[in-house]
């Protein structure tokens, strides 16, 4: 199989001179088939004094001014258990632009070479604290802005040592969650201008006695954007996930009708068609998305 004529666009997710030194760069796939749409995906992108550098998520996504303002004073910066730097940002940054490319090509029959940069597509994601600073604003810090443990916005612990995820931001959201902590008084939210942290703690103490399950039960009657932190067997069981169908049983290829559990997303999709090549081995010619 020639990669030349195979493929319509390919990518590339080596550093920037891997590809050139096997002869199957853009600009060596590009004399053959002009309308190739070539799509380079990389930790720091195809230039600058790091294009060579190699890195793993953590150190683009830290080295994006992101996680600076995030984690605890006293222990500093937190890890993540997901690669938001290779999926929220490279990848889904390289779907976009593909797609933008494949229209870009239909309109004027040309390709296009797309440099994605893991690096540079988490930089937006400083887009509240990155925007008030660069207006003139403090250095973002941790446990100092309304989404990173400065105000109400946080987890707290229950009785059995699990959870409870609180985003009561708005007024009535806020008013709902002091109905269930059992301070209406502070229901306007006036409270919140001079005595936060007293707040907080109060509503630390209060979580601590009941457990998560409890709590549970107690906001699922209220409209109050509390939430329980859950573990995967428990999403996996969730009524409402389930209702939309996140969970598919997706039939293992060259296996007798053996299926395995998948994260979908949710959103109504099509049958994909099985390659002949696996069709003739015995698989299904329809499959899931």
């Amino acid at each position: 199989m020639d990669i030349r004529y195979s493929r319509e666009i390919p990518l590339q997710v080596f550093l920037t001179e891997s590809d050139h030194l096997i002869g199957v760069g853009y600009e060596a796939l590009r004399e053959v088939n002009p309308k190739l749409i070539y799509c380079a995906i990389t930790g720091y992108g195809q230039d600058g004094p790091f294009a060579m550098k190699a890195g793993h998520d953590i150190n683009y996504l830290f080295r994006s001014g992101i996680a600076w303002a995030a984690g605890r004073r006293e222990s500093g910066p937190s890890l993540y258990n997901f690669q938001i730097a290779d999926v929220a940002g490279g990848s889904m940054n390289a779907v976009s632009a593909i797609l933008a490319a494949i229209i870009y090509r239909e309109r004027t029959g040309e390709g296009q070479f797309i440099d994605v940069s893991m690096q540079d597509s988490v930089i937006p994601f400083n887009s509240m604290d990155g925007a008030a600073y660069f207006a003139g604003g403090p250095m973002p810090a941790r446990e100092n802005g309304l989404l990173n443990g400065g105000g109400i916005y946080d987890f707290y612990e229950t009785a059995d040592g699990r959870y409870m995820s609180v985003g009561s931001l708005e007024p009535k959201f806020f008013a709902a969650l002091c109905e269930a902590m059992g301070h209406s008084e502070w229901k306007d939210g006036k409270i919140l201008r001079t005595e936060a942290a007293m707040v907080k703690q109060a509503f630390r103490e209060v979580f601590r006695t009941k457990t998560q399950k409890e709590w549970v039960e107690i906001f699922s009657t209220l409209d109050a954007c509390v939430e329980p932190v859950m573990d995967l067997q428990e999403v996996s069981e969730d009524e409402h996930l389930l209702h939309r169908g996140m969970w598919p049983e997706v039939q293992i290829p060259l296996s007798d009708g053996v299926t395995i559990k998948q994260m979908g997303d949710g959103v109504p999709r099509a049958p994909l068609q099985v390659p002949a090549p696996l069709q003739s081995r015995g698989i299904s010619g329809r499959v899931p998305y």
